[in-house]
């Protein structure tokens, strides 16, 4: 049992590398689509690369772990300002504009 806890937390840390390297794609598809604010996009995408400097910070200095955990602050920030964006507004593309007729000559 000892072993298994000792894997899954390993395996936890890990994970957390995971969680960070979809979290900047995800964060730059926000930012190209244009479809939610631009300030979610950048939230993700530094949260991302906190959720990676974690995992190291907590492989190479585990005196820091306690520290480090305010690095997932603003993925988890982005995280949950992306659901509710999507629950309360959704994706709103903008409604398409008619072709320009062209004018007639008498």
């Amino acid at each position: 049992m000892q072993l298994l806890y000792v894997v899954s937390g390993g395996l936890w840390s890990a994970g957390g590398i995971f969680f960070g390297l979809w979290l900047i794609p995800m964060g730059w598809c926000v930012l190209r689509s244009g479809w939610m604010p631009r300030a979610l996009g950048w939230i993700l995408v530094g949260g991302g690369v906190g959720y990676v400097l974690d995992t190291f910070v907590g492989y190479l200095a585990p005196g820091l772990a306690a520290a480090a955990d305010v690095l997932v602050v603003p993925a988890t920030a982005g995280e949950l300002w992306m659901i509710g964006h999507l629950l309360v507004r959704g994706v709103r593309r903008p409604a398409p504009q008619p072709a320009p007729q062209p004018a007639r000559q008498l």
